[in-house]
């Protein structure tokens, strides 16, 4: 209970804060949260092994510190976004605000469930703070899924568009309307491993 309280009460001011900057912001906000969480992601071991030489971190903790890094960076970078490229996009008016609150909202939820992701590596919070917390469950697997969409359907994607336009492109698979794809094997590389590990920790 005490965990959803404290939820909530992020989603409030993130409704708030929506509503002051109207959707333009909103929506850069939204994006550029994306892209440092999947750039986290797929850059957590590099930028780990670079702390390992260069601060001497412990390498059993690299990969979250990479990860924490690497996100947190682009994020700080969102604030030089926000006053070069958003104040001359202003639309203003009451449904400029409305919508802001309304994507101040799903920005909350997805940097709030990127915030519990990285911090569920860690152990936190507690299986007890997770048990009693209606929404936490909802709230954190936002992220994993953003993952998964990102790194499998535009991989695929960009694969099926460079099969259609070669001059030796596949043969359309006849159940699908579409060129068959080899589909690489579940949790095959290094970024689907990590992302799997975490996955099972959440369902603890």
């Amino acid at each position: 209970m005490i965990l959803d309280i404290l939820l909530a009460f992020w989603l409030i001011g993130a409704c708030v804060i929506g509503f002051r900057d109207g959707i333009v912001r909103k929506a850069v906000s939204i994006v550029m949260t994306i892209v440092a969480l999947v750039l986290g992601q797929v850059l957590m071991r590099e930028a780990g092994d670079l702390l390992i030489e260069s601060a001497g971190v412990d390498p059993t903790d690299a990969p979250l510190q990479g990860f924490l890094s690497v996100f947190f960076l682009i994020v700080m970078m969102q604030a030089l976004v926000y006053r070069f490229a958003t104040d001359a996009y202003k639309i203003g008016g009451l449904t400029d605000r409305v919508a802001g609150a309304a994507l101040g909202v799903l920005h909350g939820i997805v940097f709030l469930s990127c915030f519990l992701f990285i911090m569920a590596m860690s152990g936190w919070p507690s299986r007890t703070f997770k048990k009693d917390s209606r929404i936490y469950k909802g709230i954190v697997n936002v992220a994993p899924q953003i993952l998964d969409l990102v790194m499998n359907v535009g991989p695929e994607s960009y694969q099926q568009l460079k099969d259609m336009s070669s001059p030796d492109a596949p043969a359309i698979d006849p159940r699908t309307g579409r060129p068959a794809i080899r589909r690489p094997a579940p949790g095959s590389d290094r970024q689907s491993r990590m992302l799997d590990s975490l996955r099972s920790q959440q369902r603890r």
